[in-house]
């Protein structure tokens, strides 16, 4: 479970004086791993998550009649009434959640991945397949994956290249009795 990009409001237009919320979200997720042997695993991997800002709305009954009353919340307001905000009750609120799942199968160094994201469809309606290969060797990684989208076009959409080091920590290091 994580509760990520939480922050101050800030505001996205130079000259504009309304301030918006940073798109905090809450992911609770759970992953399965089976090793077969030292050279065989398979991961099966899945997510909720949850954009934890307030609905936007029209109204306008306080404050500076350039700023709508769902901007006038604090941080916490705002994610805490993410949870019930919706304009079509509980019905909608459980629309705004988004899923994953993935899948992960690792030979020795050589890794496949494939996973799946879903949107509701009154809530953006993105329905995207990655896929993807990659190589560890001596802690040097490199991975390449697509995502297509199973619907409408998406910025998400492309092929993506990724190279990553694991620095080992200097010193000695515990031992852990298995």
């Amino acid at each position: 479970m994580a509760i990520r990009n939480i922050g101050p409001k800030g505001t996205y237009i130079k000259e504009s004086n309304v301030m918006n919320y940073l798109p905090a979200n809450l992911g609770i997720g759970i992953g399965i791993l089976h090793e077969f042997s030292d050279d065989h695993t398979i991961a099966f991997t899945g997510e909720l998550n949850r954009l934890l800002v307030p609905t936007p709305s029209t109204v306008n009954e306080t404050g500076d009649p350039n700023i709508f009353d769902f901007q006038e919340k604090s941080v916490l307001q705002g994610m805490l009434s993410s949870f019930g905000d919706a304009p079509g009750g509980p019905g909608e609120d459980f629309n705004e959640n988004m899923y994953s799942l993935g899948i992960e199968y690792r030979y020795k160094f050589i890794i496949g991945r494939i996973g799946h994201f879903n949107e509701h469809r009154t809530k953006g309606n993105r329905k995207l397949l990655g896929t993807g290969i990659g190589v560890r060797f001596e802690g040097i990684g490199f991975d390449v994956s697509y995502v297509g989208t199973l619907k409408n076009r998406s910025p998400m959409e492309g092929w993506s290249v990724t190279f990553s080091y694991d620095f080992k920590p200097v010193g000695k290091q515990p031992v852990l009795n298995k």
